[in-house]
Formats: C-alpha cells, sequence, structure tokens
C-alpha cells in the first residue's frame, strides 16, 4: 500500500504525516493503526485514519447530540441528506450519551478522533450494519470502537464496503477499507474520498479477536455530497 491521501492528510504505511494546524495528543492510543485499502474499479479511492483540520472544516457532520439518550434510530436527517440504518429485522442502532462509565467513555484522543468521550450509536448482536445514503457521497467518514472482553491485547478487525446501488445487480462495491480496533481506549477513524460517488455503506466485522462480544459503537459521521469539493482537493 503506498500513500494515502485524503483531503490534506497523508498516512505512509510506517509513520504518520501531520500537519502543523493539527493538535496532536501524545496520549493517543498506540500502536498508530494500520488502513488496508481495496480499490475495485481502478478510480481514485483513498483512506484516510487520522482526523485533520481539513477533514473537519470541508465535511458536513451528522449531529447526533441532542437525540435523547438510549433512543433507538432507524434514520438520521440533516436537511441535506438522509442515512437510513438497517443491522436486522426488527432491530435498531441505539443512542447512548457520553458517559464516564460504559465501555466506550474511553473512546480515543487527537489525532485518531476528533474527541474523547463522545456521544455514539450502538449495535449490538448483529454482524454488519448498513447505512443508505439519499444522495450519492464522494467523502464518508465516522469513527468506531468495539467492546471486547479483555483489555487492549486482542484487537478485532472491521471492514466498510462502499456501494453504489444504481449499479445493481452488480454489487462490487467501489472499494473496501479494513482496520484493527481496540478497546477502550482506541476508537480508529474509518474515512474514504472516492472519485465514483456512493450511496450505501456497510460495516463488518472479519474476525481476529475472540473476545469481541459483537458490539461495536459509531460517531462523528461526516460527509460530502459535492463534487467541486472532491475535484478542488484531489490533488
Amino acid at each position: 500500500m503506498g500513500l494515502i491521501v485524503l483531503l490534506g492528510c497523508e498516512k505512509k504505511e510506517e509513520s504518520f504525516e501531520r500537519g502543523a494546524d493539527v493538535n496532536v495528543d501524545a496520549s493517543a492510543a498506540l500502536p498508530p493503526g494500520k488502513v488496508r485499502a481495496e480499490n475495485n474499479f481502478g478510480k481514485y479511492f483513498e483512506a484516510l485514519d487520522t482526523v485533520c483540520a481539513p477533514y473537519l472544516r470541508y465535511t458536513t457532520k451528522m449531529d447526533i447530540s441532542k437525540i435523547p439518550n438510549e433512543w433507538f434510530i432507524t434514520k438520521l436527517e440533516d436537511g441535506n441528506l438522509n442515512m437510513t440504518f438497517y443491522i436486522g429485522e426488527g432491530s435498531a442502532v441505539r443512542k447512548y450519551d457520553p458517559t464516564t462509565t460504559g465501555w466506550w467513555a474511553d473512546w480515543n484522543n487527537s489525532p485518531y478522533v476528533e474527541a474523547n468521550n463522545p456521544h455514539v450509536a450502538i449495535t449490538e448482536g448483529w454482524t454488519s450494519t448498513t447505512i443508505t445514503l439519499s444522495k450519492k457521497c464522494y467523502i464518508f467518514g465516522f469513527e468506531l470502537s468495539a467492546l471486547l472482553n479483555q483489555y487492549n491485547d486482542d484487537p478485532v478487525t472491521f471492514g466498510t464496503s462502499y456501494l453504489d446501488t444504481d449499479r445493481l445487480p452488480d454489487d462490487t462495491p467501489i472499494g473496501r477499507i479494513h482496520q484493527e480496533v481496540y478497546s477502550p481506549g482506541g476508537a480508529r477513524l474509518f474515512a474514504v474520498k472516492s472519485e465514483i460517488p456512493f450511496n450505501q455503506v456497510t460495516i463488518y466485522w472479519t474476525g481476529g479477536s475472540h473476545t469481541f462480544t459483537q458490539a461495536y459503537a459509531i460517531t462523528n459521521i461526516r460527509y460530502v455530497t459535492s463534487k467541486k469539493i472532491f475535484e478542488q482537493h484531489n490533488n
């Protein structure tokens, strides 16, 4: 895997390149994550695994902080984009407020996430979560952590796939990324920038940890639907 670039952020396979405008917290979880990206169509498709100023500036955040604690979520909307969540028949992801006691309380620190102790959306007992978007996105990202029965020594590998449903019945994803997640304190950013826009994102886990309870949480969902922004930063 070569250089991964998104919105001016860079990540090399063995080290992080950070701009001067990124506030790096020395207490962030180590070791640094390694994202594996799979590009299926030969177009520009790149991954980001650290939060930087351009990513925050040019993406729109789908805020879940105003949703009451422990409410079930099937859809999020902000007037520009609707996101529908599906994890299984009769089930839904559930929103939880920041906490000092829950397993998601120790989230992670900059530059891997926006902030520690966020509002989160949690799914339990299901192997995948599908997010259907009302508009196609060129950039889409979120942070993810998993509930493990042991601490930080046996990570679980998560994957995300990105699909343009207008291409069906061809169900080949535009691309995929995979990354190891530790818990607690090991939430990671899963974000992509794609020349081919997509309208469906599937989160799944591919194994790795025998201590994984099939409960995981996401937060800080961000997106870009504008091709102009994509083209402006596709350098």
